[in-house]
């Protein structure tokens, strides 16, 4: 695809997709308790349309009363994945739980020994601690589980979902740092939004058994996918996007990017039918950013400091390079070809230098990985014409991503 722009004037009216990450922890919650708990306006993501299709084929394969060999693909979809190894190893069964060569290469062994050690059974059918796993889905006896929050948020959220359904509830221990935390205070959120209770201390989180639920609720709109419409606006001369329904609600950690980009040009402003986002503001010499709890945002950001050409410096970069790709990796790639260097200056640490170079064509490598795709898209709002080879990975988060930026006055052509 050729993505490309006339002017730097940036305005127009925007309906964000829903939220893929509330919505997936919606299908588990929903899967639990059945049609008892409501749920609307679920995302279209590719990732959420896929824990859907099979949370289906588990439910066929438990109407059947079957036991024999279950298969199920999670594709490239660490969500997907790791939601789904609580939810097998207390359903009755025998699953082979698998994916892509890339998911192959994610870790999951931290969550798959603290199910282990409830009495959880699951082997490594290949390399141990990674995908692909077998599954004997039983009765698990334990009420506490001990998990390494360094791991993955993912891990903790697994957990925290499969709780309520436990005779005596769950109490997760905590050990090791916290990673992308805001995810887990997430699922804290919707489960008490729930009527689940739940107990948060800073070593443990327990949450008590809940049989049954009557509820309806509505997914809000997705604060990740705002993250590419701020970096265009901060590359902008000039310019506002509206975003229809987008709210401070405080259950997604991603609003902190109203807190990054107000340093990088871009206003918040919220009114009773959505939120609006205005170019203004002064932009610093210096900036810098830790994305440890936010690691979605990381593309965006560094990317506007770059086209801003500030002293940027940047930590909490690490577990990007096990998404779907070496975000870093892929981020530095095309940063360099448009004349920007991202290093690690001390370990944990990295620096931008250099400046954009005149506006070109630019063929860049999106590693199939639907953020770095945005991310680089944004590009063209500089003047860059941005060639992608893999435009259809936006449908794993933002399926009306390339409308949305012809709507708003960018032209994307699938034919080049």
């Amino acid at each position: 695809m050729r993505i490309s722009r006339e002017n730097r004037t940036c305005r127009g009216e925007i309906k964000l997709p829903a939220s893929k990450s509330i919505s997936n922890r919606l299908l588990i919650l929903h899967f639990v308790y059945g049609n008892s708990l409501s749920v609307s306006n679920l995302s279209t993501a590719d990732d959420t349309v896929l824990l859907s299709s099979l949370l289906d084929l588990i439910r066929q394969y438990q109407s059947r009363g079957d036991t024999g060999l279950l298969r199920l693909d999670a594709r490239n979809a660490g969500t997907v994945m790791r939601f789904l190894i609580p939810l097998l190893s207390v359903t009755k069964g025998h699953f082979l739980l698998t994916g892509t060569e890339r998911m192959k290469q994610r870790p999951i062994g931290a969550l798959v020994e603290a199910m282990r050690e409830t009495g959880a059974e699951i082997d490594y059918l290949e390399q141990k601690g990674y995908p692909p796993l077998f599954i004997r889905g039983r009765a698990i006896t334990g009420s506490r589980i001990r998990i390494d929050a360094s791991a993955s948020s993912q891990f903790v959220t697994a957990l925290l979902l499969l709780a309520p359904i436990l005779e005596d509830g769950l109490t997760v221990e905590l050990t090791g740092t916290r990673a992308s935390w805001p995810y887990v205070k997430m699922t804290i959120g919707i489960l008490s939004y729930l009527g689940i209770q739940v107990v948060a201390q800073d070593d443990a989180i327990r949450v008590f058994q809940k049989k049954k639920i009557k509820f309806n609720i509505e997914v809000e709109s997705d604060w990740s996918a705002a993250s590419f419409w701020y970096c265009m606006l901060s590359m902008a001369d000039e310019g506002e996007v509206f975003f229809h329904g987008l709210r401070k609600s405080g259950l997604q950690g991603d609003q902190q990017l109203v807190n990054f980009f107000r340093e990088l040009g871009v206003i918040t402003v919220e009114d009773d039918h959505g939120l609006r986002i205005e170019k203004g503001g002064e932009i610093p010499d210096d900036f810098h950013a830790d994305f440890t709890a936010y690691p979605d945002l990381a593309l965006p950001v560094i990317l506007a400091c770059g086209a801003a050409g500030i002293n940027a410096t940047f930590t909490g970069l690490d577990r990007l390079r096990i998404k779907e790709s070496d975000r870093v990796a892929a981020l530095s790639e095309g940063l360099i070809k448009s004349g920007i260097l991202l290093q690690e200056e001390f370990p944990g640490t990295w620096r931008l230098s250099g400046h954009m170079i005149h506006p070109c064509d630019l063929f860049l490598d999106d590693f199939g990985d639907h953020r770095v795709a945005m991310t680089f898209a944004c590009l063209a709002m500089k003047g860059f014409t941005v060639h992608l080879d893999h435009p259809e990975v936006v449908n794993k988060s933002y399926p009306g991503f390339w409308k949305d930026l012809e709507a708003i006055g960018f032209s994307c052509d699938p034919s080049c």
